[in-house]
């Protein structure tokens, strides 16, 4: 993947509203997004490893255990980063989105003001 500071790379959900609603800000704050919905090109196991790698998180930290399948199928399970790599690939509505990239920056989303935060600053223009 490649991420660069003219360009907000954002991974999402298009059926969650606060990841629509973050997807909203990251379109005011740069003009040029790239958008994966991830419910639609689902990552692959190399990306993910990316996405680790540039947040400095360990791989749990991308799991979104608040989800209703995740309560119902992995609930206080513990894998390994391959075992969850292919958890994830198989069921990417596991992953905790959103998560926006700029240049070699990246974070998970908390709230989609957290992008203003995060990209205000380097806007192209200001």
């Amino acid at each position: 993947m490649n991420f660069n500071e003219d360009t907000i790379t954002i991974f999402y959900k298009s059926g969650i509203h606060t990841d629509k609603e973050a997807l909203g800000y990251a379109q005011s704050v740069r003009e040029h997004v790239h958008e994966i919905d991830v419910t639609k090109t689902p990552v692959t196991s190399t990306q993910l490893m990316e996405i680790i790698d540039t947040l400095g998180v360990d791989i749990e930290e991308l799991i979104d255990k608040e989800s209703d399948l995740y309560q119902e199928e992995y609930p206080g399970m513990s894998f390994d980063t391959n075992g969850w790599l292919t958890v994830l690939t198989k069921n990417p509505e596991l992953l905790k989105t959103p998560i926006v990239f700029i240049g070699d920056r990246g974070m998970i989303v908390e709230s989609g003001r957290d992008i203003i935060k995060f990209g205000a600053s380097e806007k192209k223009g200001l």
